[in-house]
């Protein structure tokens, strides 16, 4: 066995799983697989609700988080459009 397939054999073990989610994240992530395979067998438009429940889904548990200085840029674009309108 070669020096690199070595390396994609332990990227791929379970529980070694290393990303962008929390592993509190990836197990909830899993745990949607089973409906999105199920809708993805009934066809692509029954897709389109799993994609807008998982991000319901998603972010009512982790909201999204913005830095003080995002909040205040977004705050001055609207009062803005307000002050032009």
């Amino acid at each position: 066995m070669g020096r690199s397939s070595k390396r994609k054999q332990s990227r791929h073990k379970k529980g070694s799983r290393k990303g962008w989610a929390t592993p509190e994240q990836y197990n909830w992530l899993q745990e949607q697989v089973p409906a999105f395979l199920a809708l993805k067998a009934d066809g692509k438009r029954r897709l389109n609700s799993f994609w807008l429940q998982l991000y319901d889904g998603w972010f009512e548990r982790w909201p999204e988080e913005s830095t003080s200085q995002e909040l205040a840029d977004k705050t001055e674009a609207r009062r803005t459009v307000c002050i032009v309108i």
